[in-house]
């Protein structure tokens, strides 16, 4: 895990811990909420929040809801606030507008849920296959409906894609979960207008936005004793990336706060071998950022 770093604003009055993308990696992920349990508690109440992308792309999708759901016992926390990720938008789309959504989830990983629920794949009609995935992921659906959007503690803001620069921050964050026009016009999808942001995100340059969507490593697994060189830019841009690139590899980024220190590992299934891992720089990295 990366060494603690000073957050530029007021401390959490919680012991926060955050998982970002996780895309159906639930070795990495149950390994993470086994970490979160044995870390020593700072005396706060303990909360676990998810910034969304549970599901698609990887292998073991409805383990992934599964851990999710049953997080807080997992993880030994006293609450979960779970945040929807595009992913999770684009669910709610095919299984409630499957003529005009399911084609665009089902490009966009989606087929490995539906591989998971039916393997033989038997249901063809796109009906159908709404109808099952209503049913077969009826309580992860009423889950996403129930959470918030964005949760904002002290000046911390956990969001799944991020904000925009150019609008009033507020208005941005609370205009539902309609597919935008643009993806740059959305909390959900947004990405190069936040990402290469430096101008910070309040009058006091306080604000930290904790998000995902994006991965920072160049499809290389991450020395979880480095993270922070590749997913942490508070300094720089006030933000801190938790998509560590769980979309084509084992691997899921674990952020903790603790009062008004941060710091942040990765977690993976097969243990990291820096002997064995080929690396790429943290500075090579930034050209991932798109």
């Amino acid at each position: 895990m990366s060494d603690w770093k000073t957050l530029p604003g007021a401390p959490l009055t919680e012991q926060v811990f955050a998982i970002g993308d996780v895309h159906g990696q639930a070795k990495a992920l149950r390994s993470a909420l086994v970490q979160i349990k044995d870390t020593p508690r700072n005396g706060m109440p303990s909360h676990l929040i998810f910034t969304g992308d549970i599901i698609d792309r990887g292998p073991q999708n409805l383990d992934c809801i599964e851990a999710v759901r049953s997080a807080c016992e997992l993880a030994n926390v006293d609450k979960v606030t779970f945040l929807p990720g595009n992913h999770e938008l684009m669910l709610l789309e095919a299984v409630r507008q499957p003529h005009w959504g399911m084609n665009l989830w089902a490009q966009n990983g989606g087929m490995a849920v539906i591989n998971e629920i039916d393997p033989e794949g038997k249901i063809r009609l796109v009906d159908d296959i709404a109808r099952t995935l209503g049913v077969e992921l009826g309580s992860f659906i009423s889950l996403i409906d129930a959470a918030p959007d964005y949760l904002r503690l002290a000046d911390v803001l956990f969001v799944h894609a991020g904000i925009s620069p150019h609008e009033d921050m507020d208005t941005f964050l609370n205009q539902g979960r309609d597919m935008p026009s643009k993806m740059s016009d959305h909390w959900a999808w947004i990405r190069d207008e936040f990402l290469y942001h430096e101008g910070g995100w309040d009058a006091h340059g306080h604000l930290v936005i904790v998000h995902g969507h994006t991965p920072h490593n160049m499809g290389q697994r991450i020395d979880p004793a480095i993270a922070g060189q590749y997913l942490d830019r508070v300094d720089t841009h006030h933000r801190v990336c938790i998509d560590a690139g769980a979309a084509g590899m084992d691997q899921v980024a674990l952020l903790e706060f603790s009062g008004d220190q941060y710091r942040i590992t990765v977690t993976h299934e097969v243990p990291f071998n820096p002997a064995l891992e080929e690396t790429v720089t943290p500075d090579e990295c930034e050209n991932e950022i798109r």
